[in-house]
């Protein structure tokens, strides 16, 4: 099993057990990893992939992503335009745009 899949099975574990999340040094000794920064590693790769969510700054605030739940993905800003956004969906997102396979949403700057 991959180290990732063993962090979210046992942050889930922890979870339902104590009603809390674990924090980093948990975590790493519950799957088998020495260092904290590694954890924190493979815990901002699961956040990067929307798997996960934190509240930086507290060092138990994970929040496992249900699977139904869309996933955010994090983009790169190319290029600055003014615009005037017209649609903003219900979650106070943007709509994305795809254009010759690549996904970009707009900024707008007020």
């Amino acid at each position: 099993m991959k180290t990732q899949q063993r962090i979210l099975d046992f942050i889930a574990q922890y979870q339902q057990e104590n009603g809390y999340s674990p924090t980093f040094r948990e975590i790493g000794i519950g799957v088998g990893l020495k260092s904290s920064s590694t954890v924190a590693g493979h815990i901002e790769r699961l956040e990067q992939k929307g798997l996960i969510r934190r509240i930086h700054g507290s060092g138990r605030a994970i929040e496992i992503v249900p699977p139904d739940e869309p996933a955010y993905m994090e983009v790169k800003i190319r290029r600055r335009v003014s615009i005037h956004v017209k649609e903003v969906l219900d979650d106070g997102t943007f709509k994305t745009i795809e254009i010759g396979g690549n996904r970009y949403v707009l900024e707008s700057m007020g």
